[in-house]
C-alpha cells in the first residue's frame, strides 16, 4: 500500500508540472536587470545578420561572368574566350550567321571544338563579349555598374595615342563585329568640349587637342565618320587658341592617310558655319 501511495504521489507531482508549463516547455526568460537602459536595442537573432547600408554592400559582378558557358572562341595566340551561344547569337548578326550557318565554325561548335576568330586582339574581343552578354544593355543597371571591364573603358586619356586606350580597343571590336549600337554607345563616351556622354556606360572621356590627331585618324581607319566630323568641329569651333588649333591642324595633315578627304571635310565644315 505504501508503494502504491508513493507511486500516486509521484504521478501527482508530474501532473502538476504538466499543468503549470507543459512537459518540455521552455523556462521563462529572467527579467531584465535594473541597470539595463530602456533605450537598449534588441540583438538580431543568431541566424540573421544585420542588414548593411547600401553604401557598404559590395557591387554585383558583371552579367558576362554569371552567364552559363556552352562554347569558346579561340583567338590568335591560343587565347580562349568563353561565351553563351544564345547571348552572342541574339545580339549580333555576325555571330548568329557564324554559329548557325554552313560555316566550318558551326561544325566546330557541334563537335565541341573552340571556334577560331582571327586577327582580333583580346583587348578588342573581350569588351564585345561583355556587351553581348548584357553588361551595357538597357536592363539591370546595377549589374552594369559592377562590371569592371565596362568601368575600365572610362579611363582618362593620358597623352598616349588614342588607338592604345581601352576605349579604342572596344571601339575597334564593335566596328569589326558590326555592332552599330555598341559603336554609338562607345562614341558617346567621348567628350570633345561638349560634355556629351552615354549614361549606359559610366564615365566620360575628355579629349583635348593633343589627342585629337590620333582620334581623327582612328575614326577613319575604323569606320566612325561622325566622330571624325566632331573632331574637326571641335578643332575649328572649340579650340582655346588659334596657335594651338594651327599646330593641331598641321599634325592632322601629317597623320591623315587621305589629305584630300580631310580638306574636303574642312571645306564642308566652313560652309556649314557660314550658313
Amino acid at each position: 500500500m505504501e508503494e502504491e501511495r508513493g507511486e500516486e504521489g509521484e504521478g501527482e507531482r508530474e501532473r502538476g508540472v504538466a499543468q503549470e508549463g507543459g512537459l518540455g516547455a521552455p523556462k521563462p526568460l529572467p527579467p531584465p536587470s535594473s541597470s539595463s537602459s530602456s533605450s537598449s536595442k534588441i540583438a538580431a537573432p543568431p541566424d540573421k545578420k544585420p542588414r548593411a547600408s547600401p553604401e557598404a554592400e559590395p557591387q554585383p559582378p558583371c552579367l558576362y561572368s554569371q552567364a552559363p558557358v556552352d562554347l569558346a572562341f579561340l583567338l590568335d595566340g591560343g587565347v580562349r574566350v568563353p561565351a553563351n551561344r544564345e547571348a552572342v547569337s541574339a545580339g549580333s548578326e555576325f555571330f548568329r550567321a557564324l554559329l548557325s550557318g554552313r560555316f566550318s565554325e558551326a561544325r566546330d561548335l557541334e563537335s565541341g571544338d573552340p571556334i577560331p576568330i582571327r586577327e582580333v586582339s583580346p583587348q578588342s574581343f573581350t569588351p564585345v563579349m561583355h556587351y553581348l552578354h548584357g553588361c551595357c544593355g538597357e536592363k539591370e543597371a546595377a549589374e552594369r555598374v559592377g562590371c569592371p571591364q565596362i568601368r575600365a573603358l572610362g579611363a582618362p586619356l593620358t597623352g598616349q595615342p588614342f588607338e592604345r586606350t581601352p576605349l579604342a580597343h572596344a571601339m575597334t571590336g564593335a566596328s569589326r563585329f558590326l555592332l552599330p549600337e555598341f559603336q554609338a554607345l562607345l562614341e558617346g563616351m567621348l567628350s570633345l568640349g561638349s560634355g556629351s556622354g552615354d549614361d549606359r556606360c559610366p564615365g566620360v572621356v575628355s579629349v583635348d587637342l593633343g589627342v585629337l590627331p590620333s582620334l581623327y585618324r582612328f575614326s577613319w581607319l575604323h569606320h566612325y565618320p561622325a566622330l571624325g566630323r566632331r573632331c574637326l568641329r571641335f578643332l575649328f569651333l572649340g579650340s582655346p587658341s588659334l596657335g594651338e588649333a594651327g599646330s593641331c591642324l598641321a599634325e592632322l595633315y601629317r597623320e591623315c592617310e587621305a589629305p584630300g578627304r580631310l580638306s574636303q571635310e574642312i571645306e564642308e565644315l566652313v560652309r556649314e558655319a557660314l550658313r
